[in-house]
């Protein structure tokens, strides 16, 4: 399922997903006390993107404009621009969120 000429897509995290990982990291790491869960949990989240610019299109659809990738208890919303060979990586928010009212 991955992209015809086996290109690599680049991709570019939205402001509200760089802050989403940004408080998912300090969430574990401080309120929870966790440092090695958190780097894991990110290192986890860099992989699953990397993957993405392989097979950008392996992710279930989501609403009409949206894939979505699962990350441990995260969901990863992106968008995928195969024209520009770009993957716009939208929101990262816990699995149990409403997600309609986030993305």
């Amino acid at each position: 399922m991955g992209n015809m000429e086996n290109e690599l897509y680049t991709f570019k995290l939205l402001k509200k997903a760089k802050q989403d990982l940004r408080n998912i990291y300090d969430h574990i790491a401080f309120t929870l006390k966790n440092q090695k869960a958190a780097k894991d949990l990110n290192e986890k989240f860099d992989k699953a993107i990397q993957r993405l610019t392989y097979f950008p299109n392996s992710g279930e659809p989501y609403e009409k404009q949206f894939k979505r990738i699962f990350v441990d208890n995260y969901t990863v919303f992106y968008t995928v621009y195969d024209d520009k060979k770009l993957l716009i990586i939208n929101r990262i928010l816990y699995a149990r969120m409403n997600f309609k009212e986030r993305i």
